[in-house]
C-alpha cells in the first residue's frame, strides 16, 4: 500500500529548506509592511550580527548532536575575546592572538567534557557553572573593562571592513557552515561522533570509545568559540567581558530550530547556519514593528520551547511508523 504525501511531515525532514522558505516568505512580508527592512544597511545588519551566532551554532551542532549540551558557548567566548586582544596589544601579532584564543576557548570546552565524561557530572550543571567561572574570569582579568586594540589589526578588519561590497564578517558565514558539514556529514569522524550520541550503548558495543568522542565534540564547540571570539572582538572593536548577552541561547535555539535533535543523533551545520539568521531575522522583524526589544529573549524562548516540543512529537510518531 503506497503511503499517502504529508507535506508538513516532507517540509519537517527538509529543515534547512521549510526555513529557507518560512525566511524568504517573513522578508516578503517585512518588505512590504515597513519601510526600514528591505535596504541594504539593514539586510546587511542582520546577517553581521547573526554571524558569531552561527559560528557558534556550528560548534554546538557537533555537542548536541554527540548527545551533550553547552550553556558556557557564550561566556567561554567572551574571556578568549579579552585574552586574544590582551595577547595582541603585547605582541601586535594577529596570528598569535587568534591562537592563543581558540587553544584557550578549546580548553575550556574538552575541560567541559572531561568533567561530564570522566566523573559522570550532568552536562547542564557542568556548564552551567563553567558558564559563570569563563564570565567570572572575564570580569577578573579586566576589571570590567573592555580592552581596546588598534584599527590596524587583522581583527578591525574582518568585524568593520567589506570584501567585494560585502562585509567580511557576513563571507565567514558560509566559510565556517562549509567546514562544520563536511567534518559532521561527510568524515569517519563526524559518523562516530552522532553515533555515540544517538546510541551511546550501541556505539560502545560497536567498539567506539564513547567518552573520548565526546570529550572531542566538547572540544570542538570551544575551537569554534575562540573563532568566534576573534570575530566578536572585532566585530565590536574591543575584548568585552559583558558581551554575552543572550547569544548563547540564540546559538542553542538556532541548532535546535535548524534540526538537530536535543536527544543526540542526526545533526545539520547547514541547519544550524540558517537557524541562526532566522533568529536574527525573528529580533530584527520585532524592531521593525517597534515592539519593545525586552519581548525579544521571550519570543526567542518560546520558539525554542515550540521546536522543542515539535521534535519530541516528530520523533514518536517516527518511532511509531517503525513499529
Amino acid at each position: 500500500m503506497k503511503k499517502k504525501f504529508n507535506l508538513f511531515t516532507w517540509l519537517l525532514d527538509k529543515r534547512e529548506l521549510s526555513l529557507t522558505l518560512l525566511i524568504l516568505a517573513m522578508a516578503v512580508i517585512l518588505s512590504f509592511t515597513t519601510d526600514t527592512f528591505a535596504t541594504r544597511d539593514n539586510i546587511f545588519n542582520i546577517f553581521k550580527q547573526a554571524a558569531i551566532t552561527a559560528v557558534l551554532a556550528c560548534g554546538l551542532t557537533f555537542i548536541i548532536s554527540g548527545g551533550g549540551i553547552d550553556l558556557s558557548v557564550a561566556n567561554n567566548m567572551c574571556l578568549a575575546s579579552v585574552v586574544l586582544c590582551m595577547v595582541y596589544n603585547a605582541t601586535q601579532s594577529d596570528i598569535l592572538a587568534l591562537l592563543v584564543g581558540v587553544v584557550l576557548a578549546a580548553t575550556v570546552g574538552a575541560l567541559n567534557g572531561v568533567l561530564v565524561t570522566k566523573l559522570g557530572l550532568p552536562p547542564f550543571i557542568v556548564t552551567l557553572g563553567m558558564s559563570n567561572i569563563a564570565s567570572g574570569l572575564a570580569l577578573v582579568v579586566t576589571k570590567g573593562y573592555p580592552i581596546n586594540f588598534s584599527n590596524k589589526s587583522l581583527m578591525f578588519t574582518v568585524g568593520q571592513k567589506s570584501l567585494f561590497g560585502i562585509p567580511i564578517l557576513i563571507l565567514l558565514i558560509p566559510f565556517f557552515t562549509l567546514i562544520g558539514q563536511f567534518v559532521l556529514r561527510k568524515t569517519v569522524l563526524g559518523n562516530r561522533l552522532q553515533a555515540c550520541g544517538g546510541n551511546p550503548v550501541a556505539a560502545s558495543l560497536s567498539g567506539l570509545n564513547v567518552a573520548n568522542l565526546k570529550i572531542l565534540t566538547y572540544t570542538i564547540g570551544g575551537i569554534f568559540a575562540g573563532f568566534a571570539a576573534f570575530m566578536l572582538a572585532g566585530r565590536i572593536n574591543s575584548g568585552n567581558p559583558s558581551a554575552a548577552g543572550t547569544v548563547g541561547m540564540d546559538a542553542i535555539c538556532a541548532v535546535v530550530v535548524g534540526g538537530t535533535s536535543m536527544a543526540g543523533g542526526g545533526g545539520t551545520v547547514v541547519g544550524a547556519m540558517v537557524g541562526a539568521i532566522l533568529m536574527q531575522l525573528i529580533k530584527n522583524a520585532l524592531i521593525q514593528y517597534e515592539v519593545s526589544m525586552y519581548w525579544q529573549t521571550a519570543v526567542i524562548g518560546i520558539v525554542l520551547v515550540c521546536v522543542c516540543a515539535l521534535d519530541l512529537v516528530t520523533r514518536k510518531a517516527g518511532e511509531a511508523g517503525q513499529k
